[in-house]
């Protein structure tokens, strides 16, 4: 059995259909909608995939990725974001 995806995601609605995009392909997945609650969930699973939103309301999303990959440095992120600052998701 393979660990679920840690999805941190903000906004319900993309959210809800990454959640349900991944989960109709079979994956397993764990959710938050910030980053001391997706903390708390890292801690739990210690996912080997996060698919991270970069513009979270309590913490920078990098920042976030830094500490998670601290404590697991296996973990792969996949980050998305609707900043529209290629910069900064690259």
């Amino acid at each position: 059995m393979h660990k679920p995806i840690l999805l941190i995601e903000d906004t319900p609605s993309p959210g809800m259909s990454y959640e349900a995009v991944l989960t109709a392909a079979g994956y397993g997945v764990v959710s938050a909608s910030s980053t001391d609650a997706g903390l708390i969930c890292f801690r739990q699973e210690m996912p080997s995939v996060v698919v991270l939103d970069l513009m979270l309301p309590d913490q920078d999303g990098l920042a976030f990725m830094q500490e998670c990959l601290d404590l697991h440095p296996e973990s792969h992120f996949i980050v998305i974001t609707a900043d529209g600052s290629i910069d900064r998701a690259v």
